[in-house]
């Protein structure tokens, strides 16, 4: 009967015990694992890098659009374009597709510049253009001339020497 008594009294002390640590939190906090909802800081200079060539494109194409609406992918771009750019620098959107003049192209115009004013844009500092961004436009041909030519002999390695280095 004691150590009945004993274990029932053991199980209802450490269960008491146990429900009080319940809602407390830890205080000890390993410093390998960050807490949950704390970004890395890989995940920091990826959304970095991302910000900055969305602000250097500056350009929405139609799949940025359901109908005259952004949809989910374009309000994140218009989102990175905003978060990559200086807060005092002038804005240039371009919406590749359509034409000025165009009901459905200037509807979706009216949606990107609603959208940017909305994040605390100046209208007056915002032009949303159509066509493409030309900055973002270089001649290939020069890069093309700067490579290397890879089907001599020279640099492309002979078949006899090649076969003598195999095992």
């Amino acid at each position: 009967m004691k150590t009945t008594t004993r274990i029932a009294t053991i199980l209802l002390i450490s269960l008491a015990v146990g429900c009080s640590q319940k809602n407390q939190k830890s205080a000890y906090q390993d410093p390998f694992f960050p807490p949950e909802k704390t970004a890395s800081s890989v995940a920091q200079i990826i959304d970095q890098h991302a910000a900055a060539g969305a602000a250097a494109d500056a350009t929405l194409y139609p799949h940025h659009f359901d109908g005259t609406e952004l949809n989910s992918l374009g309000a994140t771009k218009l989102n990175a374009i905003l978060a990559g750019r200086s807060e005092n620098a002038a804005l240039n959107l371009y919406l590749n597709f359509g034409k000025d003049g165009d009901e459905l192209s200037d509807a979706r115009q009216a949606s990107v510049t609603t959208f940017a004013r909305e994040a605390g844009v100046d209208p007056s500092k915002m032009a949303v253009k159509f066509g493409v961004n030309k900055s973002t436009l270089h001649r290939t041909d020069l890069d093309i001339k700067a490579l290397k030519p890879t089907d001599d002999a020279a640099s492309a390695g002979d078949a006899a020497n090649a076969s003598a280095i195999t095992p």
